[in-house]
């Protein structure tokens, strides 16, 4: 949501929200890892055991659009919690939200929905003991869970839901706002979680309106924004609200963006202190992502980690999955030691990561599209390098460079030569097909290239002139590699 004290409010009633979802299809194959690991960092941190029972809530709605079956243990267990700590007195949203999560689970839900049913106002169908934050996503749990159980109360609780929407299709965040007030702003979250509601009991047409009004908040990058941060909680539920379609597809990749996840090989993402592994949390934000990259992540960053990653695990279902094999592609001739180059990643998944190894320390990178320029800092000492570039699945592709450093090359010669005559030279420790320019008494003579064992020959004509000539000789990148020799020029 908008700020950890946003998410805290939520938390503690109503957040995210429910299986069965109906929307459009968006005929496009997702990788299922993102999600998977968004899942597994939940489970490892203990966020559906842990004291918070609202995250517990949360978890088990996203586990359960994930993959209802493979992770029943799970929503049982959080069921169960929550079954156990639901009372009279139990705010209307945590009531609400319990009472997905049990329907969710497939329990008997009988008894929290009648706790639900005393909940809601037998005349406005509105749920009581909400506060502003949370009132229309809470609304909107109520409506699907008394809808769901078929009670009486669900049709009035869907027709107040239904009374929130503004024209645009757009919701408010509280119950009652006045929507030609010119004050009363409209709300991304409260509007994608109200769309997954009444898609789910069946409101076809008041979902399709919110999830228009949804389209025209998106922002180029593919993410929405709450008080002008763009995040992965509001782009979450959005994306989770407008189903498999090419604007909850382009969420996802961007949310895979703010997922800690690193490639074989390297290691940005590291715990601090007794801190678990971070990887496959989703960070609120861009900087919240730097700031894991730099410091590490500790228990104070877990905290927003654990309400950011259910929002957005079932809207990472939708991250494009990588196509053909992946690529590396650099220079393919010498290049310079001690000097920086590029190499071409190609045909990672979007916003995935991957990893740079056997050129110097480990490179990491995150695919930007269909190629991405990675920095590399070649070696000092002339060798053949092969860079390996994995992605998080470990797919793996190479490119080899070769690299020359300084050298000092020898040269053989005739100590005396008569002018007018031929001088011939041969040099050795060069590289194999290394180009090769040659100067006497300052002049540039020859151009040609090394052989396979690294020498290269060649004669010329020392001229009238006699006394004592230099020839110099300079390989492919003349400033460290390069020979000097001096001969007699005689009558």
């Amino acid at each position: 949501m908008r700020t950890t004290s946003r998410l805290v409010a939520v938390a503690a009633g109503s957040t995210l929200v429910l299986s069965g979802l109906t929307a459009p299809t968006y005929a496009a194959p997702g990788d299922p890892a993102p999600a998977d690991a968004a899942v597994s960092w939940l489970l490892a941190n203990g966020v559906h055991t842990g004291a918070n029972l609202g995250l517990a809530g949360d978890t088990a709605l996203a586990m359960a659009e994930i993959d209802a079956t493979g992770y029943a243990e799970q929503i049982d267990a959080i069921w169960a919690r929550l079954e156990a700590d639901v009372k009279d007195t139990t705010p209307g949203s945590s009531v609400a939200k319990s009472a997905v999560v049990a329907q969710a689970a497939g329990a008997d839900a009988s008894a929290v929905i009648t706790l639900l049913e005393g909940k809601v106002d037998d005349t406005t169908g509105a749920l009581t003991d909400v506060t502003d934050y949370d009132g229309v996503i809470a609304q909107g749990l109520a409506a699907r869970a008394l809808s769901t159980a078929a009670s009486p109360e669900g049709v009035t609780a869907t027709a107040h839901l239904l009374a929130q929407q503004c024209e645009s299709g757009g919701f408010a965040a509280k119950l009652g706002a006045d929507c030609n007030d010119p004050t009363t702003s409209l709300d991304v979250d409260a509007t994608a979680l109200a769309v997954i509601a009444l898609a789910a009991i069946g409101e076809a047409a008041a979902a399709e309106k919110g999830r228009t009004w949804l389209r025209g908040q998106q922002e180029p990058s593919g993410a929405w924004s709450t008080w002008g941060t763009p995040n992965s909680n509001t782009t979450g539920v959005a994306a989770w609200a407008l189903g498999e379609s090419p604007e909850a597809v382009q969420a996802a990749a961007w949310l895979r963006g703010l997922q800690m996840v690193d490639a074989p090989g390297c290691d940005v993402y590291r715990p601090v202190g007794d801190a678990a592994d971070p990887q496959g949390g989703v960070v609120y934000s861009a900087d919240d992502l730097a700031t894991a990259a730099t410091a590490g992540v500790s228990d104070r960053e877990v905290f927003s980690i654990a309400y950011a990653t259910p929002q957005a695990a079932p809207a990472l279902r939708w991250a494009p999955a990588a196509t053909g094999d992946v690529t590396a592609a650099g220079t393919s001739g010498y290049v310079k030691a001690g000097t920086r180059t590029g190499l071409t990643v190609g045909n990672v998944a979007v916003n995935d990561r991957f990893c740079v190894t056997g050129v110097g320390e480990p490179v990491a990178g995150t695919a930007a599209g269909s190629s991405t320029v990675v920095p590399l800092a070649l070696p000092t000492i002339t060798g053949t390098y092969t860079a390996r570039v994995q992605d998080t699945q470990g797919r793996t592709a190479t490119h080899r460079y070769r690299v020359l450093g300084s050298a000092r090359f020898a040269i053989a010669r005739k100590a005396r030569v008569r002018r007018t005559t031929k001088q011939t030279i041969r040099v050795r420790g060069l590289a194999a097909g290394e180009r090769v320019t040659v100067f006497f008494r300052g002049k540039r003579i020859r151009r040609g290239t090394a052989s396979a064992a690294g020498v290269y020959r060649t004669s010329f004509k020392v001229g009238r002139r006699v006394g004592k000539a230099k020839v110099v000789v300079k390989g492919q990148f003349a400033d460290i590699r390069k020979g000097s020799t001096t001969f007699r020029v005689v009558r």
